[in-house]
């Protein structure tokens, strides 16, 4: 049997939870005409589908802004004091040579939790207004299969998560610190409640990276 191991790592985690569609009750035999049968919690396809692997719910409850950013890369320090003063930014991050800045910035910076005696950030710039959202639990995977992360199934508009794929070394490189991250873009300024559902998450054969279509011409 494969087996998948997920582990807190801060005590406000909420591990990834396994969805099971409940069969509806129909409450309408008194009912003349309404007699609704055709739901979705009984099509076989879609409760196959929600089924499969885990939802990913938000560890906090949080309050969300959609952020206004400058991104550049700078050779001289001097340089960065003069930025600093013409765009007055939130906060400055550092992605591989390229410095990002950020406003508003202080909903997210507040995020702060200790992991093995020290405080790290929740959610780290990435540029274009995305971050990388930081779980607080980690997953461990057989070495033959890939981590595939997509967005939930409705979208209100009020953030998006974007998919994302990791295999072999990247899986335990990202999870260091504060656990698994997800791609994600606040697009209003909303409340998320912890125990919201924000991703999908799947775990598969490294093998259905090789799949390949062919085109069957017609009879």
């Amino acid at each position: 049997m494969t087996v998948v191991k997920f582990k807190k790592l801060l005590d406000l985690a909420i591990l990834p939870i396994k969805e099971k569609v409940e069969e509806p009750q129909f409450h309408d035999d008194s009912s003349r005409w309404i007699k609704s049968r055709r739901v979705k919690g009984v099509c076989w396809p879609y409760r196959m589908a929600k089924e499969l692997g885990w939802t990913v719910v938000s560890p906090i409850d949080i309050e969300i802004h959609p952020v206004k950013e400058i991104q550049t890369i700078l050779d001289k320090p001097e340089d960065f004091a003069r930025l600093k003063q013409m765009m007055p930014m939130e906060d400055w991050a550092h992605k591989k040579d390229t410095l990002i800045g950020i406003t508003p910035a202080g909903w997210y910076k507040v995020h702060e939790y200790k992991y093995k005696g020290l405080f790290y950030p929740m959610f780290m710039p990435n540029g274009e207004g995305t971050f990388e959202w930081r779980q607080g639990w980690s997953v461990e995977v057989p070495d033959n299969h890939l981590l595939l992360f997509q967005p939930i199934e409705t979208q209100d508009g009020r953030f998006i998560t974007y998919p994302g794929m990791l295999t072999g070394p990247s899986i335990p490189r990202v999870q260091e610190k504060l656990g698994i991250p997800i791609a994600f873009e606040p697009l209003k300024v909303c409340r998320i409640r912890r125990g919201e559902p924000i991703a999908k998450l799947f775990i598969l054969p490294k093998s259905v990276i090789s799949l390949r279509s062919e085109i069957m011409p017609m009879d």
